[in-house]
């Protein structure tokens, strides 16, 4: 009994050692080793077998072309978008402002240089006698310079007949004023063409479809009739040697460099300076005074370019003060300029699509 039973307890130990014992597993291939090693057959491709390129380019993938207000889903058996890109660039016309100018305005400098004649401006005679006012006279009453009696006198005046002024100093410009256009509906650019790469195809073998030449990718027909066969890559490239061959590029956005000349003014024409000065024999500027017009400024500024006015009567004999009891500016006219497009818009970041070449239409029978 005792041995039988030693032996069942034996028997029973040699049981549970044998099933603690790993059971060995005896595969026919391995179907993931390379060719060499593996005496399996490579899985067929569950997809489409196209043409392989560079692995500098993606795989294969389903790329659709148009509107991208009829942008499409990706289709069912490539699902994943890849990549979206886009091209024919639709600039409108920039609406610049319409530039203008206001009236001229400015300020006058009284003249500074000053030739008492003995004669009247229309008759000849001996040149007369020149000073010049202060460097910084605003055309206050100034004692400098004082011509005083004893000149020698033609027969009948009263010694100075007439007076030569210098230019008067000007300074003036036009403000621009910019007039906005209407602004139309669309201003910006817009994207006419869009690219829609569709990829997330099962994973194949590299060798799914016994050929080298060809690779494994998403099936194209039926769901997706409207999508060509591509391959892409980043940047400005020459399509692969091969197949694909229709050559695209797409871009991910635009730089806008565009802006509008600024709004100018040229040099007020016809603008000017007129004012009355008065010449005394007192030094205060006071008592009788002999006063005309100061002469209208004319370009160039030139100290010599002096205009000539009579006293009347010959009143002035002598000259001890003077002063500029009025200066006014006369507006002139100025001529816009600006409000002009300048720059570009620069599609940037470019991708290249290569494609294999659609197959023309059979004509209808």
């Amino acid at each position: 009994m005792k041995l039988r039973a030693f032996g069942a307890a034996g028997a029973l130990g040699f049981a549970l050692i044998t099933c603690a014992t790993p059971p060995a597993f005896v595969y026919e291939c391995d179907p993931y080793a390379d060719a060499d090693g593996s005496p399996c057959p490579p899985p067929d491709c569950p997809g489409e077998c196209v043409p392989a390129t560079s692995n500098e380019w993606s795989p294969p993938r389903l790329v659709w072309f148009g509107n991208p207000e009829e942008e499409p889903p990706c289709p069912e058996q490539a699902s994943v978008i890849d990549y979206k890109g886009f091209a024919d660039l639709h600039v409108p016309d920039l609406q610049c402002p319409t530039c203008q100018c206001e009236p001229s305005t400015g300020t006058c400098s009284p003249p500074r240089k000053f030739t008492f004649n003995l004669h009247a401006c229309n008759l000849p005679g001996p040149t007369g006698t020149t000073f010049y006012a202060p460097t910084d006279w605003d055309g206050t009453c100034d004692a400098t310079n004082q011509i005083p009696p004893g000149l020698v006198c033609p027969v009948g005046t009263d010694c100075m007949a007439s007076v030569h002024l210098g230019a008067v100093k000007k300074t003036d410009s036009c403000t621009a004023v910019e007039m906005p256009q209407p602004t139309p509906e669309a201003t910006s650019p817009q994207w006419q063409t869009l690219a829609l790469v569709c990829g997330g195809s099962p994973p194949a073998h590299e060798s799914a479809c016994h050929n080298p030449a060809q690779t494994c990718a998403a099936v194209s027909m039926p769901a997706a009739a409207n999508f060509r066969r591509c391959v892409y890559k980043r940047g400005e490239n020459d399509c692969p040697a091969g197949s694909y061959i229709d050559k695209h590029t797409f871009y991910d956005r635009y730089n806008d460099a565009r802006s509008c000349s600024a709004c100018k003014c040229s040099p007020p024409k016809d603008s000017g300076c007129i004012g009355w000065m008065k010449f005394f024999k007192d030094p205060s500027c006071t008592g009788i005074a002999t006063g005309h017009w100061v002469a209208q400024y004319k370009e160039p500024e030139d100290e010599n370019q002096m205009s000539c006015d009579d006293f009347p009567l010959n009143l002035l004999g002598s000259l001890a003060s003077k002063q500029l009891e009025s200066m006014d500016y006369i507006p002139g006219t100025c001529e816009p300029s600006g409000g002009e497009p300048e720059g570009e818009v620069i599609p940037t970041d470019p991708t290249t699509i290569c494609c294999i070449p659609e197959e023309p239409e059979a004509p209808a029978p």
